[in-house]
């Protein structure tokens, strides 16, 4: 990897004034037009521009230092003029238990048959983000793709993420291990306790805005699962709710009608409701939050409908949305 810090002759603590500077000066200096015919010149003018480039932009800096940081390396020559990179990052590496992490794969060029990790000990929140530019990379401009994968970690410890690979232009390019510290976490739903249970799954699906919607049916699917974490004795409590709610609601379809005569629908209805306020009298016992009540408003799930993510599985069917079916889902669980 080139350093640019060494490119334009300056320090890796340089402010944003002390690169461009130093980048005016080199500039000037080995400018085509003050050194007519140099082809040495002319290559060290496309480093110091592209070494400016990357040093003035503060999030292409800072991948660029977490690069130097790990040590990437960019993979043997593949051509007599190109030197393709693969390699990954996390943008953190230590993170509580069910708490989501970021990481990204790069390459440049067209990569083909891509294989992810598998993220063991992890969960994979939905399907990556992908993310195309245009790079200077080598003095040529190349396209730079980036994977991002959301995952969350499930149990405590050291968590390895395995290497990923990719084929570009027939060599393989392979990622190096990341390691993970995982720490504990507290469970949301009753306070002073450990998250050591189950966690709930919050489904959570994006709507695309009218002019932004995908070509393919398919790409409508647009799914995120956020991890809320549950203490065993939540996640108990929270099995018990959901199997009382059924019962009731099977009782009422039954003794409703028997003794009144409603119909089966009004019967599970009411059933429902009766259990619903059984559940809920349960957990102010217990000092515990409800499962869909107090789900809605934890953090995570306010930054997603930031985004524009709204309650739901979405099925990638325009005239289904994944809120109604989450509503209707409440009802039982």
């Amino acid at each position: 990897m080139k350093d640019y810090y060494k490119i334009l002759g300056i320090s890796s603590t340089s402010d944003g004034k002390a690169i461009r500077k130093a980048w005016l000066k080199k500039a000037h200096e080995y400018h085509p037009d003050h050194n007519p015919g140099n082809h040495e010149a002319e290559e060290s003018f496309k480093d110091v521009q592209e070494a400016y480039r990357i040093l003035s932009d503060v999030t292409l800096r800072s991948n660029y230092d977490l690069g130097i940081t790990l040590g990437v390396n960019y993979g043997p020559e593949v051509s007599a003029h190109i030197n393709h990179y693969f390699y990954s990052l996390s943008d953190s590496k230590k993170i509580r238990c069910f708490e989501e992490l970021s990481i990204t794969f790069i390459y440049t060029g067209n990569g083909r048959i891509f294989r992810r990790p598998s993220f063991q000990g992890f969960h994979l929140t939905g399907s990556p983000f992908v993310d195309n530019r245009v790079v200077i990379h080598e003095g040529r401009h190349l396209k730079e793709t980036s994977l991002i994968y959301i995952i969350c970690p499930l149990k405590e410890g050291t968590l390895t993420i395995e290497e990923a690979s990719i084929r570009i232009q027939g060599t393989l390019y392979q990622t190096l291990p990341l390691d993970i510290e995982s720490t504990p976490n507290n469970c949301y739903f009753i306070e002073n306790h450990i998250a050591n249970g189950k966690p709930l799954k919050y489904d959570m699906h994006y709507e695309f805005q009218e002019g932004e919607e995908p070509a393919r049916m398919s790409e409508l699917k647009k799914n995120h699962i956020i991890l809320i974490p549950r203490s065993k004795a939540a996640s108990v409590f929270h099995s018990i709710g959901t199997a009382m709610k059924w019962t009731f609601t099977l009782w009422g379809t039954i003794m409703f009608n028997y003794y009144f005569g409603w119909n089966l629908i009004a019967g599970a209805l009411a059933g429902n409701l009766l259990g619903g306020l059984n559940v809920q009298l349960m957990y102010w016992l217990v000092n515990m939050k409800a499962k869909y009540r107090f789900a809605p408003q934890y953090p995570l799930v306010h930054e997603y409908e930031k985004r524009g993510y709204f309650p739901g599985e979405s099925l990638g069917i325009p005239m289904i949305k994944g809120d109604v079916l989450h509503r209707i889902g409440r009802l039982f669980i």
